[in-house]
């Protein structure tokens, strides 16, 4: 159970200085005058809890809690404030058994909360404090003058109050969680929907691309192997090269050692020539440092003389300036005891003076006793006859406030009278304004569902035909991939045909290069010249082979000249021109299965087709090879790759790369068909374009069709809900129009009640006024009486101050005087001190003086023996300079001797450094082949490489033929297979995630149906027992008469307001606004202990809430606060007496400077009844 132990607060609203409140069990009363800052306590509470209103806490912005100054004192930057709570140890963040939970704001607007000395945000302490009863807008705290608005609140707001005291709340926020996550959900469930449709897609599109990958992933391997083997032969041989470089780097590397050891030899001699020399040098150097020492000692010497013949002057000056101060300081000590002695007689006199004054202020004491003691016995007698005129003025008080009463109560009677006929008059225009206003809303229902119908029927249409448009994007999506891959694929079989050419260009370099020095400037290319029949290319490029190379020599060139002059040069097919060749022509072989001669096929001159072999194109390999054997010495060949030439078949095998006429064919096919492709490509991104905007305008015209309908749906259901209010409210109406009628006669039979009663009283105060005079005149004659004893205690005290200033003066006279004599006794020590301090100081330098002459005299002899001692010093300097000076030649030679040798060596380093540049050369090639052997396979090369192969030439070439092949299969998506397994993952990921979040959508609708029938079995339980407590309370607090609380729809009690019905004694059930102000706090005041009977608040602020009662119900209140205050500490803030006398602390709040509160404590239970009241601040 939490309990307030203490409040601390600093810069909060008036309290500028750190003020601590502590709040012992029971009742803590707050008093004070209007305007000094008591609710601020309150409000400072309710702040720490975490109100976020400034209006609540009478502020216009959050700042305004800060100290914002005043006449005195500067605004503060920043408030603070403090609550420390006692519990459990166990409960949720506890220290020890307390909680301090602080609230601080600054003036820039930032704010803090902190737990237990911790930053935390607000909803932590929310959280910690829920289910507590304790909030700002529970039922802890009152403010002032709110204890009304728990009746007058809306139906919904007096719910609150019982769901608290249910412990609901922490109920309503899970609920309000759950459905933000089953909204959550609910939106998660259609994004997923969305998701695996597009999946779906995806897996069909990839499906397709994933069979391609495969296959070419079975060439991919075929390439991988030839790759191994090309590229462990060039690790062989490079690890040939490398050993023989390393012999030759090993060779080099001997021969250069033996210049090393040389040049070290030579550099060590050098280096004990270096020392011997270094050895001198510091010899030189020691020579010459003694002889700057000796030169140091001169100079020292000599400024020592001069400097101490200087001082000897100055100590004799100081000797005797220091005996001619102590003289001085003798004199002014004989003055001073001269003035001690005087002060003593002086000081005596005093002294009698003194014991005659304090003998006169001891009698003036005596007699003023004697007053004192007549004073109180006068002051007795007039208090008696006061309580007297007291007891009187009061029974005349009672009558007239009885009169007063009554007269308040015919003038609200009148009022009320008066009142409610305006209210039946209003509740008549009100009335027929709910009719007109009903039968409105029931044509504003009728429109909007028709509205509704059309509109729903429209957005049907429009999302048809978006649905229509989506498919036909989808379509053409897919028609501008399929071209994309298209163009994809040609551009790059033409890159690979375009490269393919220019390396047959490159292989053709040295024949031009040849034939160029032959005196053929431009030659003629058979393959240049033909124009293969169409289809025919491939099994022309297996019959021609090489040929297809051949030059084609001009008229008059001899094919045997020039093949004399390529031989050993340049290999090369010649093929002359012959012209008129009509009779040496190949026979025409007649046979339906030959299609064409090689000739015709390739579309040559009649004198090119004459000079190539005689070959015929046929349909099929069986008429290729029935021909051969009838028609010897020509060739047949066909489609199917093969030819025959008599008994020898001549079979294609795999090519890696196409021929030079069905490369140059398929280029010229490439360069018509990628236009075409470019060009379709552009329109089906038109056609896609065009229809992605009218799926834009379909999807805009559907969002709004669907925002309309969402809006009309909307309007309805609140025209509906309109409708039913208005119906309400009509039959509300007329209910409180019947009411009102009943209500008003009531009241005129009361105002002739009041009205007898007001005569009776009357009466009654005149008879009383009469017995207050007479006792009236008897305290008059009592009050001069104490004038008068007063008067005479004044004049003696006035003769008494005299003499008394006279005694305090004397004391002061003394104490002068002995102060003074102290000062004149230190003075007279203070001198002889000095003066003996000033005779030591002059015999000391006299000292000092002799031991100088002294010193000085040796000074002189040092001096002469240092000028002997320079001079041999100098002598021995020269010789060493010559022995330095051979030793330094010596060394010179030494060093060119060297710097030949090292010259020598550079050169054999350079020659090992380019040894080892080939080799690094060489690693470094073994180094990518490494890595590339290491990425394609994942493994390093073999430590052994083995002998260099014979057939890594033929290994190449035929990995370059597998690479052709790989390359002909066209661009392939590799990661298609990958690809499609992620896809398909996914799609049974989503699948099940799916599935997931529609279990979690049924678990949450689940979980909010327990919370809905948690939530209602608890506040039904709460509310039958607040409804039992409050009719207790209610009939106690009012000695009868009967409340209850009623739901206003039982049907739905989650939602249902609270209607208070309440019957004071003697009166029919009425509503609750026709009751009094003092029986609406009254009946606010039962309810707020019957929710404090069900679920007790850890501790209950009451600000200003027995305001309204009147002396008798606050007797009442007071005594249920006492029996309450057992089980929830209680802070009252009151102003009524009653209330104070019982509470167990009492705090005072008092404004002495402006604008600055201030606490005043006192602790009543401590007070014994026979003491005076102490306060302490």
């Amino acid at each position: 159970m939490l309990k307030l132990e203490r409040l601390e607060i600093s810069g909060f609203k008036s309290f500028v200085d750190p003020v601590t409140v502590h709040f012992a069990g029971g009742i803590t009363a707050i008093v004070g005058p209007n305007g000094c800052g008591k609710s601020n306590l309150s409000e400072a509470i309710t702040w720490v809890l975490g109100e976020q209103s400034a209006k609540s806490l009478r502020g216009g912005t959050m700042e305004d809690v800060i100290f914002n100054g005043s006449e005195q004192r500067k605004p503060l930057g920043m408030g603070e404030a403090s609550m420390i709570l006692r519990t459990d140890p166990g409960f949720p963040h506890s220290d020890d058994g307390r909680i301090t939970i602080t609230r601080r704001v600054f003036r820039g607007g930032e704010s803090q909360y902190r737990l237990n000395g911790k930053l935390v945000r607000l909803k932590e302490i929310k959280d910690l404090l829920m289910d507590t009863g304790l909030g700002i807008r529970a039922y802890s705290v009152i403010e002032q003058g709110k204890i009304g608005l728990i009746l007058s609140g809306k139906p919904q707001e007096r719910r609150k109050l019982i769901e608290e005291a249910a412990g609901i709340t922490r109920y309503k926020a899970r609920k309000s969680i759950a459905e933000v996550k089953l909204q959550e959900a609910t939106a998660n469930l259609l994004r997923i929907d969305d998701v695996v449709s597009e999946v779906e897609r995806a897996l069909r599109s990839l499906k397709r691309q994933a069979g391609a990958a495969r296959r070419y992933q079975e060439k991919e391997v075929e390439y991988r192997q030839l790759l191994e083997l090309v590229l462990l032969g060039r690790w062989s041989s490079l690890a040939a090269r490398l050993a023989e470089l390393k012999g030759k780097i090993e060779e080099t590397s001997t021969r250069e050692a033996g210049l090393a050891a040389d040049l070290h030899r030579d550099e060590a001699s050098l280096a004990q020539g270096r020392e011997r020399l270094d050895a001198l040098a510091r010899r030189m150097a020691e020579r010459h440092q003694k002889a700057a020492e000796i030169a140091a000692t001169i100079e020292g010497r000599q400024e020592f003389l001069k400097a101490n013949r200087q001082t000897l002057v100055d100590l004799g000056e100081r000797s005797a300036q220091g005996r001619a101060l102590a003289e001085r300081r003798e004199q002014e000590i004989e003055t001073w005891m001269d003035m001690l002695a005087s002060l003593g007689e002086r000081r005596n006199e005093l002294a009698v003076e003194r014991e005659q004054a304090a003998h006169a202020v001891s009698q003036d004491e005596q007699q003023i006793a004697a007053a004192e003691r007549d004073l109180r016995q006068v002051t007795a007698r007039v208090e008696a006859m006061r309580a007297q005129v007291a007891g009187s003025a009061g029974a005349i008080d009672e009558v007239r406030r009885r009169a007063q009463q009554a007269q308040m109560e015919m003038e609200r009677s009148n009022f009320r009278r008066h009142h409610l006929e305006q209210e039946i008059a209003q509740q008549s225009h009100e009335l027929k304004q709910a009719a007109e206003a009903l039968e409105m809303a029931i044509s504003k229902v009728q429109s909007t569902e028709s509205a509704l119908e059309t509109k729903s029927d429209e957005q049907d249409r429009v999302a048809e035909a978006l649905e229509a448009t989506m498919r036909r994007e989808a379509e053409a999506t897919d028609k501008k991939r399929n071209l994309e891959s298209q163009l994809a694929g040609a551009k790059q079989r033409q890159r690979i045909l375009a490269d393919l050419s220019r390396a047959h260009a490159q292989r053709r370099a040295a024949l031009e290069k040849a034939l160029a020095a032959a005196g053929i400037a431009s030659p003629t290319w058979l393959a240049g010249q033909a124009q293969p029949l169409d289809g025919w290319e491939r099994a022309l490029d297996v019959y021609l082979g090489s040929l297809a190379d051949a030059v084609i020599l001009e008229p008059g060139t001899r094919a045997l000249d020039l093949a004399r002059t390529l031989a050993g040069r340049a290999a090369a097919i010649l093929i002359e021109r012959r012209p008129g060749a009509d009779d040496t022509a190949t026979p025409l072989v007649d046979d339906p299965a030959v299609v064409l001669s090689l000739g015709e096929a390739l579309k040559l001159p009649e004198e090119l087709a004459a000079a190539l072999p005689p070959a015929f194109l046929v349909r099929t390999a069986e008429d290729a090879a029935r021909l051969a054997r009838q028609h010897p010495g020509h060739a047949f060949l066909c489609r199917e790759g093969v030819w025959v030439d008599a008994g020898t078949f001549h079979v294609e095998g795999e090519v890696a790369s196409p021929g030079i006429l069905e490369r140059e064919s398929e280029l010229t096919g490439l360069a018509k068909h990628i236009p075409e492709l470019e060009t379709q490509l552009r329109e089906a991104t038109g056609e896609i374009e065009r229809l992605v905007g009218e799926r834009t305008a379909l999807a805009r015209d559907s969002n709004r069709l669907q925002g309309e309908v969402s809006q009309l749906r909307q309007e309805l259901a609140v025209g509906r809900a309109r409708q039913e209010d208005l119906a309400t409210r009509h039959r509300r109406h007329t209910a409180q129009r019947e009411t009102l009628t009943t209500e008003q006669e009531a009241i005129v039979r009361e105002l002739e009640r009041i009205d007898e009663k007001r005569r009776q009283i009357q009466d009654e105060l005149t008879a009383a006024e009469e017995r207050s005079a007479a006792v009236q005149e008897g305290f008059d004659r009592a009050q001069a009486e104490l004038e008068s004893a007063r008067n005479q205690r004044e004049a003696l005290r006035t003769e008494s101050a005299g003499r008394r200033s006279r005694l305090e003066l004397l004391d002061e006279r003394l104490e002068s005087h002995d102060r003074e004599e102290g000062r004149v006794r230190t003075e007279i020590e203070r001198g002889r001190q000095q003066v003996t301090l000033w005779r030591e100081d002059a015999d000391k330098l006299s000292g000092r003086r002799t031991e100088l002459e002294l010193a000085i005299a040796r000074a002189e002899d040092d001096l002469q023996i240092a000028l002997e001692q320079r001079a041999a010093a100098e002598e021995g300097v020269l010789g060493e300079q010559q022995r330095l000076d051979k030793l330094r030649e010596e060394i010179r030679a030494l060093e060119d001797r060297i710097a030949q040798v090292r010259e020598q060596r550079e050169g054999l380093r350079s020659e090992i450094e380019n040894h080892r540049v080939s080799h690094a050369g060489l690693r470094q090639d073994a180094e990518h082949l490494s890595l590339n052997f290491q990425e394609h396979f994942e493994r390093p090369l073999p430590e052994d490489p083995g002998a260099p192969r014979t057939d890594l030439a033929e290994q190449e070439a035929e990995l370059a033929r597998c690479k052709a092949a790989l390359e002909r299969l066209g661009p392939v998506n590799i990661l298609a297979v990958q690809e499609h397994d992620e896809q398909e993952a996914r799609f049974k990921f989503l699948t099940e995630q799916r599935a997931d979040v529609a279990n979690s959508v049924d678990s949450l609708r689940r979980t909010i149906k327990e919370i809905n029938e948690a939530s209602a079995e608890r506040f039904a339980t709460t509310f039958v027992e607040v409804n039992k407590a409050f009719g207790e309370t209610f009939a106690r607090l009012f000695r009868g008469g009967e409340a209850e609380m009623r739901l206003l729809d039982d049907e739905d009690p989650l939602e249902s307001g609270i209607e208070i019905l309440a019957r004071p004694p003697g009166k029919r059930l009425q509503n609750l606004m026709l009751m009094s102000g003092g029986e609406k706090a009254l009946t606010a005041i039962a309810l707020l202990f019957a929710l404090f009977k069900s679920k007790p608040s850890p501790f209950c602020i009451l600000d200003e809430v027995d305001a309204p009662l009147d002396d008798v119900n606050t007797t009442r209140f007071v005594d249920v606060l006492r029996d309450m205050s057992d089980s929830t500490q209680f802070i009252v803030i009151t102003h009524n007496k009653l209330t104070m006398a019982v509470a167990g602390t009492l705090y005072g709040v008092t404004m002495e400077e402006k604008g600055v509160s201030k606490l005043v404590s006192v602790e009543m239970e401590e007070i014994q009844p026979e003491e005076p009241r102490r306060a302490t601040a």
